[in-house]
């Protein structure tokens, strides 16, 4: 994933968090809205609860590997932030 489709500013982040609309599923919550910009954005949260250091980096690695892939079918325009739990390790890539 190319640098400027990252979201990197802890301000975002909060900005998603308190304004954003989210939609909750058993392995994430994806947090999203508008940017103003011709591109979307992308954030990935791992708290220390989803478990030690490589596994946090594995599943945000495959994260990004996965919105990749798929960055041409999403709709532009939006800043988006997932956020993993727990259960979301356990899954198969």
């Amino acid at each position: 994933l190319h640098k400027r489709f990252r979201l990197r500013d802890p301000l975002d982040f909060q900005r998603l968090k308190t304004q954003g609309t989210s939609k909750h599923h058993a392995w994430f919550i994806v947090s999203y809205q508008p940017n103003g910009l011709d591109h979307n954005r992308y954030g990935f949260v791992t708290s220390r609860a989803v478990g030690n250091a490589v596994t946090r980096n594995r599943i945000r690695r495959q994260l990004r590997e996965i919105v990749r892939q798929l960055h041409q079918q999403i709709r532009v325009g939006f800043d988006i932030v997932f956020v993993v739990r727990r259960q979301a390790v356990s899954q198969p890539y």
